[in-house]
C-alpha cells in the first residue's frame, strides 16, 4: 500500500486549517501529514495534532527529545491515544544545547525507548542525516536507534543519489522514508 505525506508547519491554527482543506481539495490522495515541531512558532504538537486529526487519516508529529522531560510520563500519550496516532518521528532537536525545554531532556536514543516502554502500540522512526557525520558514524548511530526500539527512519534529504543508493545497500531491510531534494542547477547550490 503506498501512502502519499504532506509536511505542514503548524504555525497559527486559522492558517493550518486553512494549508489542510486546500491539501484535502487539491490532493486527496494525501493522507498522511507529517508535523514538524518548530519552536519558533507558538503552536506546539499536542495542539496541532488536535487541530489535523479531522483532515487526515495519519498524523505522524515530529517529537523533539529535548523538549521531553526522561524522568516524567509522557505529557502527551492521552492526547495521542485520543487522536489516534499510531506513528511518532523522534528528532534530537535543533541546537540541543541551547533550545531544550526541559530540565531533564532525552536524548533520541533514549526518547525512542521512553516512547516504545509508554506507548508500545505505537510506531516509532527516527531521524537519519546522512550529512551529520559519516556515513559509518551516522550507520552506526542508526543501528544504535534499531536497538533502542525505532521501527525505520525518515532521512534529511538526498541531494545525490548515489549517496542515497549507498544507504539503501547499508539498510536493505529497514522501512525508510527517504527525502530527496535534487540539484538541478548551479544556482540551488549557491543560494
Amino acid at each position: 500500500m503506498s501512502r502519499i505525506a504532506i509536511e505542514l508547519v503548524p504555525r497559527f491554527e486559522d492558517k493550518f486549517i486553512e494549508e489542510m482543506k486546500i491539501v484535502n481539495k487539491e490532493f486527496p490522495n494525501v493522507d498522511t501529514m507529517n508535523i514538524p515541531d518548530i519552536l519558533k512558532f507558538e503552536m506546539r504538537i499536542p495542539e496541532a495534532c488536535d487541530i489535523a486529526e479531522p483532515y487526515f487519516e495519519n498524523i505522524i508529529p515530529h517529537i523533539r527529545a529535548v523538549a521531553v522531560n526522561k524522568e516524567v510520563p509522557l505529557p502527551f500519550a492521552d492526547q495521542f491515544i485520543k487522536n489516534r496516532i499510531k506513528e511518532v518521528l523522534v528528532i534530537l532537536g535543533d541546537n540541543p544545547e541551547k533550545v531544550s525545554t526541559s530540565s531533564n531532556p532525552c536524548n533520541s536514543i533514549g526518547l525512542i525507548q521512553k516512547i516504545k516502554n509508554e506507548l508500545p502500540g505505537i510506531s516509532v522512526y527516527a531521524g537519519l542525516d546522512p550529512y551529520r557525520s559519516s556515513v559509518p558514524e551516522e550507520l552506526d548511530y542508526a543501528h544504535r536507534k534499531v536497538a533502542a526500539g525505532a521501527d525505520g527512519f525518515f532521512t534529511q534529504p538526498f541531494f545525490d543519489i548515489k549517496l542515497m543508493d549507498s544507504w539503501i545497500k547499508n539498510l536493505p531491510d529497514t522501512k525508510v522514508f527517504w527525502g530527496m531534494a535534487p540539484v538541478i542547477r548551479e544556482s540551488a547550490i549557491t543560494s
